[in-house]
């Protein structure tokens, strides 16, 4: 009997003092995981190219082998260096087959032969975040957007990382 009840005693005790970790926890904003906060990928500052861009630059970076493993080009806009769009790969690679052989044609009109063919998913496929961003809204954004990239800017929309949303599940499911 006697120890059953200091069982009874030390139990309580740990469970309080669990419940008031939790409640401390919960103050200061356990749960409350930043983008800045997971593994991001620093965006290569040479495979940037802006919207004038011819596209015999995209491909002659894209055929270097260090390059070899992108998917996705970034896409700025020509003054400022913001983020203004992002293209599949293979947007580049239809564009050349189907549309024109030209070297001068500008990455615009790559991005204008994806409209009139109507394959969306081939460009702009992306959410722009702040490093304060919630994990778990901009998964739920992008999930809802169907969105697979996030590009990380700063205030003036400059980027500096990027992350697939296959990022942001696993991180949230850790």
């Amino acid at each position: 009997y006697f120890f059953g009840r200091e069982n009874l005693k030390l139990s309580n005790e740990s469970t309080q003092k669990a419940l008031e970790t939790q409640q401390k926890m919960a103050k200061m904003g356990y749960g409350k995981t930043q983008i800045k906060d997971i593994n991001l990928t620093p965006l290569n500052t040479n495979f940037l190219f802006r919207m004038d861009s011819p596209i015999k630059d995209v491909d002659d970076r894209l055929n270097e082998t260090e390059n070899a493993d992108y998917w996705f080009v970034p896409v700025l806009d020509s003054e400022k260096k913001k983020i203004e769009d992002i293209v599949h790969t293979e947007a580049f690679w239809r564009y050349r087959a189907e549309k024109s052989k030209k070297d001068d044609d500008k990455i615009s009109d790559v991005i204008a032969y994806i409209k009139e063919i109507k394959k969306d998913k081939l460009h702009g496929f992306f959410s722009k975040v702040r490093m304060n961003n919630n994990v778990e809204e901009v998964y739920n954004d992008m999930q809802k957007l169907g969105n697979s990239v996030g590009i990380v800017c700063d205030d003036n929309d400059r980027p500096s990382h990027c992350f697939i949303r296959k990022d942001l599940r696993s991180f949230l499911l850790a």
